[in-house]
């Protein structure tokens, strides 16, 4: 199946829909730096945001972070956990 649209699948999804990919690339993300900013970025990218910037701050609060053992992991869900936060504040699911 050849997609004609970079975001054809995730438009598909009645959670974001045209109007949602359109909200997503229209939005500006600051992620602090840190554990899990790279891979925050990187999803947040990914997901057509129109623009994610790293700069100083505190690093988000991980709910999770007792359930890890290794810190490449804890920093890997970290930054999925963060970029999924603001795609639902973006998209308004909560």
């Amino acid at each position: 199946m050849i997609m004609s649209n970079l975001y054809e699948r995730q438009q598909r999804l009645r959670e974001i829909g045209v109007a949602g990919q359109a909200k997503l690339q229209a939005a500006s993300v600051r992620l602090a730096s840190g554990p899990g900013a790279a891979v925050a970025r990187e999803y947040l990218c990914r997901a057509g945001i129109g623009s994610v910037s790293i700069e100083g701050g505190v690093p988000a609060s991980f709910p999770h972070e007792a359930y890890f053992q290794s810190k490449a992991c804890l920093d890997f869900a970290l930054g999925t956990w963060v970029a999924t936060r603001h795609v639902i504040e973006i998209l308004e699911l909560e």
